[in-house]
């Protein structure tokens, strides 16, 4: 009966995870669910990298006139991109792993509760490590364009999913402003 309960608990614990981007909507009781200051600062290490736009953006004439990106800054945007898209790959996949193997160790016959516990530690660090590596990308853009710059790329990028938005609704108008696709 205990592992029945304790199975019913975690179960619901999970599905209030996944169904809210992995984020729960209140802690639930017990010390290993408390939510961490790590787990604060992967949440807003996610926030911080989705400021910028994904891909290789500075190769669009929309981004690349306005913030006057050099033939030697896309270079090692490039390589930049390159090497974070490579680890965000493999960080990805660790995660789906770790989620997998956590679902496993719930569903099994006879739980047991320490395994599920370390699993579910397992994936949030997972998740942590790929929050972290995103943020450490933005960094990096923000020390190659500079303050000014790096403030101009978070603005324009807020207009130009505005645009695009504008543009997906079927309007025709150029609106004074090119998407550079």
């Amino acid at each position: 009966m205990r592992n029945k309960s304790v199975a019913t608990v975690l179960g619901i614990l999970i599905l209030l995870a996944f169904a809210t981007g992995g984020k729960a909507q209140q802690p639930a009781p017990g010390k290993w669910i408390n939510r961490t200051l790590s787990d604060a600062a992967a949440n807003e290490a996610n926030q911080r990298a989705r400021e910028i736009p994904p891909g290789r953006w500075w190769h669009l004439p929309y981004f690349a006139t306005q913030l006057n990106i050099t033939a030697q800054e896309k270079a090692q945007l490039d390589k930049l991109f390159d090497h974070n898209r490579n680890r965000l790959l493999q960080l990805k996949v660790q995660v789906e792993l770790e989620r997998g193997r956590l679902v496993d160790s719930i569903d099994r016959q006879h739980l047991d509760e320490t395994a599920a516990i370390s699993r579910m530690k397992k994936l949030e660090s997972s998740r942590t490590l790929l929050a972290a590596t995103r943020f450490t990308y933005s960094l990096e853009v923000r020390k190659l364009l500079g303050y000014e710059r790096f403030e101009h790329l978070k603005t324009i990028f807020r207009n130009w999913r505005g645009l695009q938005e504008y543009f997906s609704n079927g309007n025709t108008q150029d609106a004074g402003v090119k998407q550079g696709r």
